[in-house]
């Protein structure tokens, strides 16, 4: 390869940062060599992640609503919603055995990035498996899935909602972000209120509750693990990974897996694991996930450095199944033997035979979306109702002092950046037209390349008071590779 892909540039950028942070990160993590260190250090990872996370809300008096029961599987479904703000309902089923009475293990069920969330099938099995094994399962939608779709389509001739759960996620994720609020609070809130209804269940033994999920669901888990003190055992599933693998695989995140500081304050992902221990904890990968295994294999690593000096290593425990991404049976499996032999003192990890609910059998509300219950907002319909009132910019100058403010743009001239002459130069109708390469950050591994047009004969910057900038829409790489697809 020539030269950087300028869609990699940004990954590039950011991997020379992260090894720099990742420097002292190792050095923190080295220092950590007895039980004292390992809980000093636990400490103040834990008070990182409050940070980064900030407040959670009250959570307030939940109002839960069940609409209907279900008996599959020798397994009764109650159909829930609740309120975890005002306005915003959070849709879930609540599975515990027929006849099982009361005193159940709680297990808290969270989704991965699925369409239909908590009708998916894998979740699906793995809340009727867990239920038949002894335990009571609230699994629930999280936001922009499920029912709990937040934007419309206005598209004609496709559905009413978008379904995409990252279209969903990240749309919400800005306007959130906007106004100084994140989205992984939300969800994280939202499973800190089901937490608050498994608990209140009859059936649920008081006190603490165990957590699992796949994907999305995987760092729901993580997440709990480390921010919730009632969640007591964990089993996330295709997640877990370190920032510096995230960077190196291009992999793509949502709004809600990117808290803002984590990094600028040597956070991690497996500082959740962390902030959780020596609490036990299952991570369960896949080989031939796109989640890169040297991530996870990196990430066991590093949390197991403090459960060993806690004299607790058994307490983390790694399964690596040989599929691909998704909580197959072999996933669920591993994490029905761990949660078993916690609870009940013997490992019983096989999954029963299980039929599947249908659509109807699992949709909770009438119309199939949380969004449509009486007295139901959109959560960017309570950011507005939160905004307060600001006369908008009326002039041109008014509005570019605004953006500066916001943006935090420097207030004086800034200096020329340097600059480098590029060839060949272009001459021709009394103009000459030649390139510039401006290096705006050193180390940058894309140039941005200035094109100008000027009447001199030699390639001299323009001189001039004022200047037009002309962005086009595509980049070079996309322009060349479209005039390559009309050549072929």
């Amino acid at each position: 390869m020539d030269a950087i892909p300028y869609a990699s540039s940004m990954f590039f950028y950011y991997s020379a940062h992260n090894e720099r942070v990742e420097k002292l990160r190792r050095d923190e993590l080295a220092a950590v060599n007895s039980p004292d260190s390992a809980r000093q250090h636990i400490a103040k990872v834990q008070a990182r992640l409050k940070k980064i996370f900030g407040p959670f809300p009250a959570i307030p008096p939940l109002q839960p609503v069940i609409t209907g029961t279900v008996e599959k599987n020798g397994v009764l479904v109650d159909k829930v919603y609740f309120q975890s703000r005002p306005g915003h309902f959070v849709t879930g089923l609540f599975l515990r055995a027929v006849g099982s009475g009361s005193d159940l293990p709680g297990v808290l069920g969270v989704c991965g990035h699925a369409e239909i969330g908590k009708g998916q099938d894998k979740y699906q099995l793995f809340s009727f498996g867990l239920a038949r094994k002894g335990f009571a399962v609230f699994l629930v939608d999280p936001v922009g899935q499920g029912e709990m779709l937040q934007f419309r389509s206005n598209n004609p001739g496709y559905p009413d909602y978008v379904k995409s759960p990252t279209h969903q996620h990240n749309q919400l994720g800005k306007q959130l972000l906007l106004n100084d609020e994140l989205l992984c609070n939300y969800y994280v809130h939202d499973a800190r209120c089901a937490i608050d209804y498994l608990l209140s269940r009859p059936e649920v033994r008081p006190g603490k509750v165990a957590v699992t999920g796949n994907s999305g669901g995987g760092q729901m888990s993580y997440y709990l693990f480390g921010l919730d003190d009632r969640i007591e055992i964990a089993a996330p599933s295709c997640h877990m990974n370190k920032l510096a693998w995230i960077f190196k695989d291009e992999i793509a995140t949502d709004a809600e897996s990117s808290p803002p500081g984590l990094r600028g304050c040597l956070g991690d992902r497996p500082d959740f694991l962390i902030a959780g221990a020596p609490k036990p904890c299952l991570l369960i990968g896949q080989k031939r996930d796109f989640v890169d295994l040297r991530g996870l294999q990196e990430s066991y690593a590093e949390a197991q450095r403090i459960y060993r000096a806690l004299g607790q290593e058994e307490n983390l425990q790694l399964y690596l199944g040989p599929g691909v991404h998704g909580y197959h049976l072999d996933g669920r499996e591993a994490m029905y033997g761990f949660f078993t032999k916690y609870y009940f003192g013997q490992a019983d990890p096989v999954e029963p035979p299980l039929e599947l609910l249908t659509a109807e059998e699992y949709t909770v509300t009438p119309t199939g979306m949380a969004i449509d219950l009486p007295g139901a907002k959109s959560i960017s319909a309570m950011l507005y109702e939160k905004l307060p009132p600001s006369p908008r910019p009326n002039s041109g100058p008014a509005f570019a002092a605004l953006l500066r403010d916001k943006l935090q743009l420097q207030t004086l001239q800034p200096p020329v950046p340097e600059y480098r002459t590029l060839r060949p130069v272009w001459r021709g109708e009394g103009k000459t037209l030649c390139m510039y390469a401006i290096v705006s950050e050193p180390g940058t591994t894309a140039v941005p390349v200035l094109h100008c047009i000027t009447p001199a004969s030699e390639p001299l910057l323009p001189e001039g008071s004022r200047a037009s900038l002309y962005l086009a829409h595509l980049d070079a790489e996309q322009e060349l590779l479209a005039m390559e697809d009309c050549q072929s």
